[in-house]
């Protein structure tokens, strides 16, 4: 009986450490399956900055790069010293157990040896046939008989158990085995990319040098972008301000062509308005990304300026970088209210989705004219590719009337 309690503590055991080790092995897959993500984006910014110091001196894109580049260093050290410290547990774990194990299979030899000595010594005193041969009747020789068998299965299910024990401890060494050397080799890794993070921190000190004897030029630099986007954001309200005026007079028209009372408080949407508005809320954080593919570097709302420290500018979308010749594409269906000219030579397409309304700036070229109807990701123009610092960058916003909202809130998993 205290044998086979001992074989269910054994199984029980064995199962909580798979369970566990099924658990980490889960959360492992998902860091290196980021990893791999992070590593992907290093190697696109790597490329990226050389291309940059290649075609242009414009250390302000480098530095740029350089910030995100450096973010995802860590992050990627952040995972790997998680990933170093669930295989530390595991490995604990799996030494616990392998212990254990060598003390059951201690126990199991040593219960074993007595059996065999016994075994011995009653054999050299008479033997199995002479202690059969001495019964009193038949009844007695044949449950001595069956004594003898059982006592014989008994000694070979001991044998086995013993066996199999000692196989259960030889895995139980080479897993730990194979999780040192991953460990070591994880370790190594780390090392690396600490000391390219290093690297990389840097040479974004000797730019951030550089760029503070470029200072007065840069804030100039600065200026004439946020007064940019000052005016876009005017040229933008009072397009909206004027498809409002344009709708409340058709609401009117409608309004008064019905003959409602004149005591109403505030004119209605048009039916088709009305529609759309409550399509594009319904859909709030479900929106496709503007882009089939980016990265999100700038946010909305008050943003540290990249490259100059205490400098901040004030973005009324966000900012997301993609590859050269990307399309941009509508994140919801609706009409094209409008299209124009942005200082520096790119072009804006504002869509209107009822009361809201999507904007998508920067583009080279546009495939879509204003009155147009547009679906859900259809493509709309190119994406700007800047010829200095070989940037593609899109700007998008998101408005409610002439107020204006954060495209994140809207985007799914923006």
């Amino acid at each position: 009986m205290v044998i086979s309690k001992q074989k269910y503590r054994l199984v029980f055991a064995c199962f909580f450490i798979l369970i566990g080790s099924l658990s980490a092995q889960l959360s492992k897959a998902d860091l290196q399956r980021q990893n791999r993500a992070i590593q992907k984006a290093l190697t696109a910014l790597t490329a990226q900055i050389a291309a940059t110091q290649r075609k242009s001196r414009s250390s302000l894109a480098i530095v740029q790069d350089l910030e995100r580049k450096i973010g995802l260093r860590a992050q990627l050290i952040r995972n790997m010293r998680q990933e170093i410290s669930m295989l530390e547990r595991r490995m604990e774990s799996d030494e616990k157990h392998l212990n254990r194990l060598r003390r059951d299979l201690k126990r199991l030899q040593s219960r074993y040896a007595a059996l065999i000595r016994r075994s011995y010594e009653t054999r050299s005193r008479s033997g199995k046939w002479m202690f059969i041969l001495a019964s009193d009747n038949f009844l007695q020789a044949y449950k001595r008989m069956s004594y003898i068998r059982q006592y014989a299965a008994f000694q070979k299910r001991q044998a086995d158990e013993i066996r199999a024990t000692q196989a259960k401890v030889a895995a139980s060494i080479r897993r730990i085995e194979a999780q040192r050397g991953e460990k070591r080799s994880l370790l190594e890794k780390a090392e690396r990319e600490r000391k390219k993070w290093q690297a990389e921190t840097a040479q974004q000190k000797r730019i951030w040098a550089q760029l503070k004897s470029e200072e007065r030029t840069l804030l100039a630099e600065v200026r004439r972008k946020q007064s940019q986007k000052r005016q876009l954001d005017r040229q933008i309200k009072r397009m909206i301000e004027r498809e409002i005026r344009l709708a409340e007079a058709r609401a009117r028209r409608e309004h008064e062509a019905r003959k409602k009372s004149a005591g109403a408080r505030s004119i209605p949407l048009t039916a088709e308005v009305a529609l759309r508005s409550a399509s594009f809320v319904a859909n709030k954080n479900k929106l496709p990304w503007p882009v089939a593919r980016g990265k999100l570097i700038s946010k909305f709302g008050r943003q540290p300026y990249p490259g100059l420290r205490g400098i901040y500018i004030e973005n009324s979308g966000v900012e997301i970088a993609t590859s050269r010749g990307t399309e941009a594409r509508a994140v919801f269906k609706g009409v094209v209210s409008s299209i124009y000219a942005v200082p520096g030579g790119s072009r804006a397409v504002l869509i209107k989705h009822g009361d809201y309304y999507t904007l998508y700036n920067n583009l080279d070229q546009t495939f879509v004219q204003k009155g147009d109807r547009v679906d859900t990701k259809q493509p709309i123009g190119h994406v700007y590719t800047n010829s200095k610092t070989d940037r593609t960058v899109l700007e998008f916003q998101v408005w409610k009337k002439t107020q204006k909202l954060d495209p994140q809130s809207w985007i799914y998993k923006m």
